[in-house]
């Protein structure tokens, strides 16, 4: 019996080991093939990327972004915001890329160009967020209602 458990707990520490490893793997190894690694911090994606999920965008030239890409991009009003929504509509006017994004469940686009020659983030593959605090409160009182928070961190991704 003693050995049976010794096994199972053996058995749970290695998946946790690599679900950890894994995540951490997805998250952080992409920076060391200059992409980037971002928290999303609101629901305009949603159902496609949730807010918590960790979006992996890889520099790209606004050229080879196609409509239906999911792309990050500085905040035409706010510059030290980045935003991460669908590319809508695309054109070239001279020497400049023009592009139409939205949120999958926003209402609104956001019009903004860019230069040929600048470089753009397009997402290459986005982790789900794991163990949320509100997944492990609702496992322990699934009739509890909870508050809408977010998760801290000093990467932004969406409006």
């Amino acid at each position: 019996m003693k050995r049976v458990l010794r096994r199972c707990l053996l058995l749970v520490a290695w998946i946790v080991l690599g679900t950890f490893g894994g995540l951490v793997l997805a998250v952080g190894l992409p920076n060391a093939f200059h992409a980037k690694s971002l928290t999303v911090m609101s629901g305009s994606m949603e159902p496609t990327i949730g807010t918590g999920d960790v979006v992996v965008a890889r520099q790209t030239s606004p050229m080879d972004v196609r409509v239906g890409d999911i792309v990050t991009f500085r905040d035409p009003l706010e510059h030290d915001r980045l935003i991460t929504h669908r590319v809508r509509e695309m054109h070239v006017e001279g020497d400049t890329v023009v592009f139409v994004t939205k949120g999958d469940a926003n209402t609104g686009v956001e019009h903004w160009a860019l230069p040929k020659e600048g470089t753009i983030g397009r997402v290459a593959f986005h982790v789900p967020k794991f163990f949320s605090r509100r997944m492990v409160m609702r496992a322990r009182n699934p009739n509890r209602r909870m508050s809408n928070s977010r998760p801290a961190s000093h990467r932004r991704s969406n409006r």
